[in-house]
């Protein structure tokens, strides 16, 4: 429907260009004083508010812990759970208003910071131990639950951060009580790393449509350095290397350099070219130190370097050109 009046709206400012009742001075006129003014005034607000939600929190932060043993339980809770519940509320109401949804932000951020101690603080004063995994588990699928309501219904960025934030701390401790009591396997913690890594970027991909490519474009960046990052530290170093990761590495740093081309992603493959890089270092270092390898590291590199900054070239500097061309023509 949306775009069906769209296209009448272009037709009829169509026609009143073509008869002369309009002109396209005024047009571009009316499009750069209601347009462009109003993007650049608006476009820095968000970030200077996540900056005053953060040194808001800090300062409150600062406040009740000056004066923590002087409050009561129910002050303690009060400051902290019931603050983020009302920044909480706030948002919800803000966000409902076309014109509010950046302040709707700054106060979804803001409870986002405050929630988690909040609830924390309260489950403290109610006399439960929270190094139990069953009281970190409770209060991570609490977060996640009141965090990614809004995030599907309202189609909130921030919260959608948020409840990723939780899901992630559901899946740590999820898998550190499964493991509870039993033997640990080799190296856990790295695969745990691994999978999240790869998930984001998998998440990154089903979001990029849309509302949601803000948040994708950090998956993007967050998932492929915790991946490549988790993949690095399998392999190990002499005289522990792992002999099959060390195999297996090359292929994910080129996996990620072939995976952000297609999803067009520079961070994907940037990281990907990082990580690359980073494996012929580890590679000439640990078998090749006394030999040739620094050289042909120094070349090998600086030829990766060269053939990522080539093809990320092609890859989006042609289109513009083409586009340009199009426009010239």
């Amino acid at each position: 429907m949306e775009r069906t009046q769209n296209s009448e709206t272009l037709s009829k400012l169509q026609e009143e260009l073509l008869s002369g009742n309009l002109q396209r001075e005024q047009v571009l006129a009316l499009l750069n004083e209601g347009t462009t003014p109003h993007r650049r005034g608006q476009s820095w607000l968000p970030a200077l508010g996540v900056f005053g939600a953060v040194v808001c929190f800090t300062g409150l932060a600062v406040l009740v812990g000056q004066h923590w043993n002087e409050l009561g339980s129910l002050m303690r809770i009060a400051l902290t759970l019931g603050s983020g519940l009302i920044a909480y509320g706030v948002g919800l109401l803000l966000f409902l208003e076309k014109d509010a949804k950046v302040f709707a932000t700054i106060a979804f951020i803001f409870s986002m910071l405050l929630l988690p101690s909040g609830l924390a603080v309260t489950l403290h004063e109610a006399g439960y131990n929270l190094g139990l995994d069953s009281c970190q588990l409770f209060m991570a699928v609490t977060l996640f639950l009141a965090f990614i309501a809004p995030a599907v219904i309202l189609r909130s960025n921030a919260m959608l951060v948020g409840a990723i934030a939780a899901g992630t701390a559901v899946f740590f401790v999820a898998t550190d009580m499964l493991v509870r009591g039993i033997a640990v396997p080799q190296h856990f913690s790295e695969y745990r790393a691994l999978f999240t890594g790869l998930f984001y970027v998998a998440l990154g991909t089903v979001l990029r449509e849309g509302e949601f490519r803000v948040t994708s474009a950090g998956l993007y960046t967050v998932g492929s350095v915790v991946a490549l990052g988790a993949g690095f530290s399998l392999m190990q170093w002499k005289p522990n290397q792992n002999i099959v990761w060390e195999l297996l590495y090359p292929g994910l740093a080129c996996a990620a350099i072939y995976g952000g081309a297609e999803l067009r992603s520079r961070a994907i493959m940037v990281n990907g070219a990082f990580a690359l890089n980073a494996y012929i270092i580890k590679i000439s270092v640990q078998y090749f130190s006394v030999s040739i390898g620094w050289p042909l590291t120094m070349i090998l590199t600086g030829a990766g370097i060269v053939g990522v900054a080539l093809y990320a070239s092609n890859l989006y500097g042609a289109p513009q050109y083409q586009a340009a061309n199009t426009n010239d023509a």
